[in-house]
């Protein structure tokens, strides 16, 4: 299964599967409906994606889909719009937040139990015992029993939120302008729209993004913003009292969500800076750092022979576990265009994807898009191995089915739109014949 923002506890957005890389669109959902950030799926194929509408009594902000795209239930007016991810517990129910109150639903759409949390968030995170790991972006980490949402522990972080947000590269120039209007055209609930671009730009946050769990100790990492505006924090802290293994400098910015290596013995934190760095997850000791070609507003994307990738807006880059840079995609070489990634990335054994703007960039004009698409490139090489046009940008966290068929959410509000209709959700499926040995 799926289970979270970026699919399993470690933050990696990878899924052992050998198929691809060719897709074919299999379904579209959620007509004229902003997805909030990722479509989670639990192991009976039970689909559930938070959206950002305006909750009506016959469509809600929490979703509940079927493997073939069709809507099984929905909260109604229960669950407000929220920029975050819900989590997918072992057995099946969904986690959510909505600034308000924690939720957990059952597979079947009854509410199991509803906890006030008064604190927008990123993301739910469900640990290895079970309990839930809610992080509010003022920096407020919370534990949570599963079986009935009682509170066990709770801890506010030392950093201090970000007066001036991090800086999106695809919001300069004309790309930016005009993204109240566009929330709102795109049916973005209107009391949400000012929450919506102040979380989306990390103004007045502290920890933007999701946490990394340990698989077994269920120690939590969390980068978050420092105490001034050109540092930030990456804390280690123990599940089960909350108390601070380590608390060590990083670079200015916390944009990106923590991951880690699968074999347990480094933490990857990407900074506004420029750079990725390698923290050991025993003590926050620095390992290396890695100066990146640009910054990245996408988590690192670690995969179980050492590589790790991650995206630099224009362009994915591949290290290998010591740090050295094997390659750089060079999309606008490949694609002949000037490229901007607008998607995370997910991986599988042989095969990176993600969404990306292709179009003209100009300093009167900014970033112009000519047209959008699905890439998959080649995880060994960096080479584009497939292109699937899209009709709009992404802005959201992919997911991956068992079968390597891509989950593709989508707010799109970045650029002007060529269709006025969009939809919330897709799902892009092999191609017959495409499945690998």
């Amino acid at each position: 299964m799926w289970a979270n923002r970026h699919g399993d506890v470690l933050n990696s957005d990878y899924l052992d599967c050998g198929a691809g890389p060719h897709v074919d669109l299999q379904w579209r959902a959620l007509k004229n409906i902003p997805a909030a950030t990722v479509a989670c799926y639990n192991a009976t194929g039970h689909i559930f994606v938070s959206t950002l509408n305006a909750p009506t009594e016959d469509a809600g902000c929490l979703w509940c889909l079927n493997e073939d795209g069709h809507v099984l239930w929905h909260t109604g007016t229960r669950v407000r719009a929220s920029l975050t991810s819900p989590a997918v517990t072992q057995a099946g129910s969904v986690v959510v937040a909505d600034g308000a109150h924690l939720f957990h639903w059952a597979v079947s759409g009854e509410l199991l139990w509803q906890v006030p949390f008064a604190h927008e968030t990123a993301g739910v995170m469900i640990a290895p015992q079970g309990q839930i790991v809610v992080l509010g972006i003022d920096g407020c980490l919370a534990v949570f029993d599963a079986g009935q949402g009682t509170q066990l522990h709770a801890l506010r972080l030392e950093s201090v939120p970000m007066a001036q947000g991090v800086w999106h590269s695809h919001m300069r120039g004309r790309a930016g302008e005009g993204m109240r209007a566009r929330l709102q055209q795109r049916g973005v609930d209107a009391s949400y729209v000012d929450t919506g671009i102040r979380r989306f730009l990390g103004i007045g946050v502290a920890a933007k993004n999701v946490p990394a769990l340990h698989p077994h100790s269920g120690r939590i990492f969390i980068a978050a913003a420092g105490e001034t505006a050109d540092s930030g924090i990456l804390y280690g802290i123990d599940l089960l009292n909350l108390e601070r293994a380590f608390k060590v400098s990083m670079g200015p910015g916390c944009d990106t969500s923590p991951a880690l290596s699968f074999d347990l013995s480094q933490v990857f934190c990407a900074d506004q800076g420029g750079c990725i760095t390698s923290h050991a997850t025993d003590d926050g000791r620095v390992l290396w750092s890695t100066p990146l070609p640009g910054t990245s507003s996408a988590s690192p994307n670690p995969t179980p022979d050492g590589r790790l990738y991650i995206s630099i807006k224009s362009d994915v880059v591949c290290l290998s576990a010591t740090g050295e840079v094997l390659w750089t995609s060079e999309l606008k070489k490949q694609t002949g265009a000037d490229v901007q990634i607008n998607s995370v990335l997910c991986v599988n054994r042989q095969f990176i994807y993600c969404v990306a703007a292709l179009g003209q960039a100009s300093a009167d004009r900014g970033f112009v898009p000519a047209a959008h698409a699905l890439l998959s490139l080649d995880r060994l090489t960096g080479q584009i191995v497939s292109r699937t046009a899209l009709a709009h940008e992404s802005v959201c966290t992919l997911s991956m089915w068992p079968d390597g068929s891509v989950l593709v959410p989508s707010k799109p509000f970045l650029y002007e739109a060529r269709d006025p209709e969009f939809f919330g959700l897709a799902k892009y499926r092999v191609r017959p014949g495409g499945a690998l040995s």
